[in-house]
C-alpha cells in the first residue's frame, strides 16, 4: 500500500488481519497520509511486514496498532501528529491470542497526543525493540512500558516530560546559613597618625508646621517665606 490518503474512516484507514487459513506476510505500507481516521493502520497475524514513512493526524484513537501475532514487524520513519496514542501495541483486540514477537519500533516521530507516544501494553511485545524515537507534548506517557512488556529493550528514545513538569518552577538548592566564624569576625583596628576631631552628629531634619495658638495670645501670622501648598523645611 503506497501513497494513498485517507481522511475521517471511522474505524482504520488500513486493516490487515488473515482470513481462515490465509496468512499474511511481507506487506509493504509506506508513504501514505491519514486524516481524523479512528486509526491510520491496525495490523494482526502478519510476517515481515513494514509500515514505514507515513503521516497521520489526528487519528481519534492510535496512530498505528500492532495488534495479535506479528512477527518481524518493522514500524519505522512514520509522522504522528495529535489524535490518541501514537503507536499502540497490545492483545486487546483478541485477548486470547498471543502478542507479536521481534517488533522493531524506531526512528517515529510523535508530537502532541492526548494519550502515550508509543504505549505497550501487558504481553503485547516479546523480544522486540523500541528506540532512536522522537516524542514530544504527549498528554500522558512519552514512552509507557507495561511490567510484563518491560524485557523489551527500549534505548536513544526521547520521551517528553509531562505538562506538570514542564511547567514547575525549577528547584534551587537551599543558601547554607553563614558560618559562625563569618558572623564573629572582626577587623583590626587601624591606628593614624593625625589626630581627629570627633564630629557633632548632624541635627534631624524638622518640618515646618503650624504654630500652636496658646489661649490669650494673638494668632500667629503667616510665614512669608511658604509660598508653596507643600509644607517646606525650615
Amino acid at each position: 500500500m503506497d501513497s494513498t490518503v485517507f481522511f475521517q474512516n471511522n474505524d482504520n484507514g488500513i486493516l490487515i488481519t488473515k482470513s481462515g487459513s490465509l496468512t499474511v506476510s511481507d506487506i509493504s505500507i509506506t508513504n501514505n497520509v491519514s486524516h481524523q481516521d479512528g486509526a491510520f493502520v491496525g495490523i494482526f497475524h502478519s510476517t515481515g511486514s513494514q509500515i514505514t514513512n507515513n503521516q497521520t493526524v489526528d487519528s481519534v484513537r492510535q496512530g498505528i496498532a500492532v495488534a495479535n501475532e506479528n512477527t518481524g514487524l518493522l514500524v519505522q520513519g512514520n509522522s504522528i501528529q495529535g489524535g490518541g496514542r501514537g503507536i499502540f501495541s497490545t492483545t486487546a483486540f483478541v485477548p486470547t491470542a498471543p502478542g507479536s514477537s521481534q517488533v522493531t519500533i524506531s526512528d517515529n516521530t510523535i508530537s502532541g497526543t492526548s494519550g502515550d507516544g508509543v504505549s505497550l501494553d501487558t504481553n503485547s511485545l516479546t523480544g522486540s525493540t523500541i528506540s532512536d524515537n522522537s516524542v514530544t507534548g504527549a498528554g500522558r506517557d512519552g514512552v509507557f512500558i507495561a511490567e510484563a512488556a518491560a524485557a523489551n529493550p527500549a534505548r536513544a528514545s526521547t520521551p517528553s516530560p509531562s505538562p506538570e513538569a514542564a511547567t514547575a518552577p525549577p528547584t534551587l538548592p537551599p543558601t547554607p546559613p553563614p558560618s559562625k566564624a563569618a558572623n564573629t569576625a572582626r577587623s583590626p583596628p587601624t591606628t593614624s597618625n593625625h589626630t581627629q576631631t570627633a564630629q557633632p552628629p548632624p541635627a534631624p531634619l524638622t518640618h515646618r508646621t503650624t504654630p500652636r495658638v496658646v489661649a490669650g495670645s494673638s494668632p500667629p501670622r503667616p510665614d512669608p517665606a511658604i509660598t508653596h501648598p507643600h509644607v517646606q523645611e525650615a
